[in-house]
């Protein structure tokens, strides 16, 4: 039965197959009004199967939904990932931050305790002379050099740390400068029968920071004339390679073990504990030296010096200094 409110106008119509009870089939249905003269059409009603749009669409729903799960599980795990991995230097910094203070509490403790036991055994003595007790004083002086001088190497590691480590750079002839800083130890050498060779052929201008690379060589010779014996030799090796400042220290005494050389430039990293308390040292001048290097946009590494030593290799890059140059 066709009602005349529904003429013109879209409906919905659902039957119910007769072969499957279970299924039903929906139409849209569309009635007009019969134009016709003899009165035998009233109304005509197309009608259309929707059963595979709405099949259609409540798969393409499913699929969306799924999608968005799947989606979303994917961003919580990359999040989750990139949070990691942010979080990554972060965890770092502090671990060796934390170390850092462990081992500065450590190194610190031992002059303080002997710089208290020695005052403590004067207190024991008040009628002593100094000269009854100059051999106290001295130790005392002595660790109070040797802790001045650490707390300055702890200071300059917390301010390259902190980007505070402001390099001065100015133009300096390369030649005089590796000429000056040599002769001290050429003399050290000389006097502790060892052999010191220079082989200085840099003859460009460089801009650098003069004290911080003074600094860097001070480390690396004095290194290796505590770590020669009389009748070995030491190398200062100043030349342009490519389009590096290549600066090389080496020495024929000990070699150092590829295990250590993957720690050498840590913090508090000594190769032989026993060796760097006899020399004084507290494991801090590579990582100062390599600090300062990288500041340049140089690079410091190790190698063995065959059949048997250490070379330090200085590379610090000549083009950023040349276009400074232009400029000034």
């Amino acid at each position: 039965m066709i009602l005349t409110p529904h003429l013109d106008a879209i409906q919905t119509l659902t039957l119910k197959n007769t072969s499957d009870v279970t299924q039903k089939l929906s139409f849209h249905s569309y009635t007009i009004k019969a134009d016709n003269q003899d009165g035998q059409v009233a109304y005509i009603q197309f009608l259309a199967n929707t059963n595979q749009i709405a099949d259609s669409m409540k798969t393409f729903k499913t699929i969306l939904i799924v999608c968005m799960v799947v989606f979303w599980l994917i961003s919580i795990g990359i999040s989750f990932y990139i949070s990691k991995m942010n979080m990554k230097p972060i965890m770092n910094a502090w671990h060796k931050q934390q170390e850092f203070v462990e081992n500065a509490s450590h190194e610190l403790r031992t002059p303080l305790t002997i710089i208290q036991n020695s005052l403590q055994r004067l207190f024991t003595k008040p009628e002593h002379t100094i000269l009854e007790e100059s051999e106290p004083i001295a130790q005392a002086l002595n660790e109070t050099r040797r802790m001045k001088s650490l707390t300055e190497d702890l200071l300059t590691l917390a301010r390259s740390d902190s980007n505070q480590l402001v390099l001065q750079k100015e133009q300096i002839d390369p030649s005089i400068f590796i000429q000056q800083l040599a002769q001290p130890f050429q003399e050290i050498a000389e006097m502790e029968a060892k052999h010191f060779v220079l082989e200085n052929f840099t003859d460009r201008p460089m801009l650098i920071d003069e004290k911080r690379i003074h600094q860097v060589l001070v480390i690396l010779l004095d290194n290796a004339l505590k770590y020669t014996n009389a009748g070995e030799m030491i190398v200062l090796q100043s030349e342009l390679s490519s389009d590096n400042w290549l600066i090389e220290v080496k020495n024929n005494g000990p070699s150092i073990s590829d295990e250590d050389k993957k720690y050498i430039f840590e913090r508090f990293y000594r190769e032989d504990h026993s060796r760097s308390k006899e020399t004084g040292g507290y494991g801090l001048g590579l990582s100062i030296a390599k600090q300062i290097i990288t500041q340049h946009k140089g690079k410091l590494t190790v190698h063995d010096w065959l059949p048997k030593g250490v070379v330090f290799q200085i590379r610090l890059p000549l083009k950023k200094y040349h276009q400074i140059d232009k400029k000034i």
